[in-house]
């Protein structure tokens, strides 16, 4: 039997846009000194592009499902990277 699904569901897709917009914060935290200069200023509104990525990718989850299991890992993931990332502009 073969489900149906949206054409529209998330996907790995939806939470992996998220997961880019971090990359360049964890690298400019392993070359750079984060707590100088315009680092942090920029860190906060890759912090912010990245809820607003997370939260479309959930409006789209909520509206049309989600495709696989592998999809929810991504979410997992990109979550987890979201909460450390945070975590680790606020202790400096």
């Amino acid at each position: 039997m073969t489900e149906t699904q949206s054409p529209h569901a998330a996907s790995e897709g939806t939470w992996a846009l998220p997961l880019l917009v971090l990359i360049p914060l964890t690298v400019l935290r392993m070359f750079a000194d984060p707590s100088a200069g315009p680092w942090p200023v920029l860190g906060w509104c890759l912090i912010a592009l990245a809820v607003l990525l997370l939260a479309a990718g959930w409006a789209t989850a909520f509206r049309h499902g989600s495709r696989r299991r592998g999809a929810w890992g991504t979410c997992l993931l990109v979550h987890a990277a979201l909460v450390w990332q945070t975590v680790l502009l606020l202790r400096q």
